[in-house]
Parts: C-alpha cells; sequence; structure tokens
C-alpha cells in the first residue's frame, strides 16, 4: 500500500517555544507601539545588564528615569549598573536616590550598603543595611499581619 505524500511538517517557531525571545519580541513591539513605554526601556536595559553590556544598559535606566523619575527600581539597577563600570559615587548617588524616591524599600537601603562598602565605608555600609534589614521585617510583618493562616 503507498503512502501519501506528505508535505514536510514547519519547522517549531523558535519564539513561541523559547519564552527569552519571545519576552524580547513583545517588549521590541511595545516599544515600536509606544516608545516612551517605560516598562520596555527597563527590560531592556535588564538584559542588556545581564549581558555585560553596562554602558547601554546604563543608556536605558537613564532613559527609564526621564520618563519616570520615581521610579526606584530604575534609580537602583542604574546604581548597579554604575558600581559595574566602577563609577562608585555617582553609584552611591543613584543609589541615594532611589532611597529618596523610595523610602520604605530595602533594595534601594541594600544598594546603598552595597556602594558604601565598594567606596570602602563600612560603618556608613552598615547602617544602611541594619536599614534594609528592618523594612525587610517591617514588610514581612505587614505581609503576615494581611495574610494570616
Amino acid at each position: 500500500m503507498a503512502r501519501a505524500n506528505k508535505p514536510p511538517s514547519k519547522p517549531p517557531d523558535p519564539v513561541a517555544f523559547n519564552p527569552a525571545v519571545q519576552s524580547t519580541v513583545e517588549r521590541e513591539i511595545k516599544l515600536a507601539i509606544d516608545p516612551n513605554f517605560g516598562p520596555a526601556h527597563y527590560n531592556r536595559a535588564n538584559t542588556l545588564h545581564e549581558q555585560g553590556r553596562l554602558e547601554e544598559a546604563l543608556a536605558g535606566y537613564d532613559r527609564v528615569i526621564a520618563l519616570a523619575p520615581r521610579a526606584p527600581d530604575a534609580h537602583v539597577a542604574r546604581a548597579y549598573a554604575l558600581e559595574g563600570l566602577k563609577r562608585l559615587d555617582e553609584a552611591l548617588a543613584a543609589a541615594d536616590q532611589a532611597a529618596a524616591v523610595a523610602p520604605e524599600l530595602p533594595r534601594a537601603h541594600k544598594a546603598r550598603a552595597a556602594m558604601l562598602a565598594a567606596l570602602g565605608r563600612p560603618e556608613e555600609a552598615r547602617t544602611a543595611s541594619e536599614t534594609a534589614a528592618e523594612l525587610e521585617q517591617k514588610a514581612a510583618k505587614k505581609a503576615e499581619a494581611a495574610n494570616p493562616a
């Protein structure tokens, strides 16, 4: 019995099977639709940062901050990018800005602690680290109270 000739199957769509590629494509589409979409710029900058492309990541974080000056995560990420570029005074200024924008955000104080430590200022780093720990405990208690077992 002869088998019917089937057309060759299509190769899988690399976007559909690769979440990282799919995320990148979605981000770029959002930016094409709205070049001022801050979250897409932030995600792009994070990707560049993860790839070690720190100057480009820094430019991305700067773009996010220009669009949303009170975005604390962008200030924190900017601080770490600057630290990677060995621009420690600027990194501390970025971490300070994050803490000023969101004083209850533990990540901002952790970034301050890291930058102060990198600058050789251990006492100030310890204080910033303690502040971050206190804020984390406070947040955990608040979450626990909101969701009792």
